[in-house]
């Protein structure tokens, strides 16, 4: 599995391939491991997003992040708040996890989307 970013109607190369590592991927500003994806906006924080490979299946949940994050289904469009923003949640609330699968856009703040695509062994 791996991520594009989206930017207005179009994806911008390159594609970020998740790791299938235990530690995940994390998706935020500033990055901690090889594995982890900086390709952001500035509405992203350090470390914003957790995603990671359980059982065979994707899992994503927000980090305590400040702006939030929306997960919009590839399948039907429908849009889940996977964490809402800091100044709309309180302060130890947890975030849960989220299955998320090929086609579904990860929306992180106001001015990052990642398209989620499988990708060929």
């Amino acid at each position: 599995m791996g991520l594009i970013r989206v930017i207005g109607s179009s994806v911008v190369p390159p594609i970020h391939p998740l790791s299938i590592e235990p530690e995940g991927t994390v998706i935020g500003s500033i990055g901690y491991t090889p594995s982890d994806i900086t390709d952001v906006g500035s509405s992203v924080s350090r470390r914003h997003l957790h995603i990671w490979l359980e059982n065979g299946t994707w899992y994503a949940r927000g980090l305590h992040s400040t702006n939030g994050t929306i997960l919009i289904s590839g399948s039907n469009g429908k849009e889940r708040t996977l964490e809402m923003p800091r100044s709309k949640r309180g302060i130890s609330e947890a975030s849960p996890s989220a299955i998320i699968a090929n086609g579904d856009i990860l929306q992180l703040g106001t001015d990052t989307s990642f398209l989620v695509v499988s990708l060929a062994k």
